[in-house]
C-alpha cells in the first residue's frame, strides 16, 4: 500500500521544466512535494520488515554471518534512506528560501547528481548485498517464494549495476534504478499471498 500510494503522489507532485523551473515550482508550492516525501520515509522501514518477515516464514535455516551482515547492512540502508528522503523534508525547503536555486539543486533529490541521490543509491546498494545474502539459499525452493526469491534477486543486481552507473556518470545504468522500484510492487503482493497462505495452512 504504501509503495503503491508513494508511486501515485509521485507522479502528480513531479515537477515538469529543467531543474531550476522544477525546485522553483517547489519553492512556490512546497506542501505536496513534503508529503511525498514524507510517506517516501516510510518505505525503507517497511521494506525491511516485509522482507524480514517473508524470510522467517520460509523457515529456512541459514548462516549466522550472511544473517548478521544482512541486517547491519539493512540498517545501514535505512539510515541512509531516511537521510536522502529526510533531507527533501526539512532542508531542501530551507535551502530553497535561504540560498540560491543552484545551491539547492545539489540536494535535490531529482538532480541526478545531488547529495541526495547519491546517498539514496548508495542505501540501495547496502540493500542489494544484504538481501543477496539473505535469500540466497531461498533459490532451492518452489512456486511463490522462489518467484520473489528470483525477483529479488533481478532487483538486487539491477541496483548495483544502478549505482556503478550513478558512480561512474553513465545514465543508461543509474536508470535501471527506477524498473528495480517498479519490480518491489509484484515482489510486495507475492509477499503478502504466500503470507495469507501460511495463515491458512497453520
Amino acid at each position: 500500500l504504501i509503495l503503491f500510494l508513494w508511486a501515485i503522489l509521485t507522479i502528480i507532485s513531479m515537477p515538469t521544466g529543467d531543474i531550476n523551473q522544477q525546485l522553483n515550482l517547489i519553492k512556490d508550492s512546497p506542501t505536496l512535494y513534503i508529503v511525498n516525501f514524507c510517506i517516501a520515509l516510510l518505505i525503507s522501514p517497511f521494506l525491511v520488515w516485509m522482507l524480514l518477515s517473508f524470510f522467517n516464514s520460509l523457515q529456512q535455516k541459514h548462516t549466522t554471518f550472511n544473517h548478521n551482515i544482512a541486517l547491519y547492512f539493512y540498517i545501514i540502508y535505512i539510515i541512509m534512506i531516511s537521510i536522502s528522503y529526510g533531507s527533501q523534508v526539512m532542508y531542501l525547503p530551507y535551502m530553497l528560501n535561504k540560498t540560491s536555486i543552484d545551491v539547492a539543486s545539489k540536494w535535490y533529490f531529482y538532480n541526478n547528481y545531488s547529495f541526495a541521490a547519491y546517498i539514496n543509491q548508495t542505501g540501495y546498494f547496502f540493500w542489494s548485498i544484504a538481501t543477496l545474502l539473505l535469500f540466497n539459499k531461498v533459490l532451492k525452493l518452489k512456486g511463490i517464494p522462489l518467484i520473489a526469491a528470483l525477483l529479488l534477486y533481478i532487483i538486487s543486481i539491477g541496483q548495483i549495476f544502478a549505482s556503478i552507473g550513478l558512480y561512474t556518470h553513465n545514465a543508461f545504468l543509474s536508470s535501471i534504478t527506477f524498473y528495480c522500484g517498479i519490480l518491489l510492487l509484484p515482489v510486495g503482493v507475492l509477499c503478502i499471498i504466500y503470507s495469507l497462505k501460511s495463515r491458512k495452512i497453520e
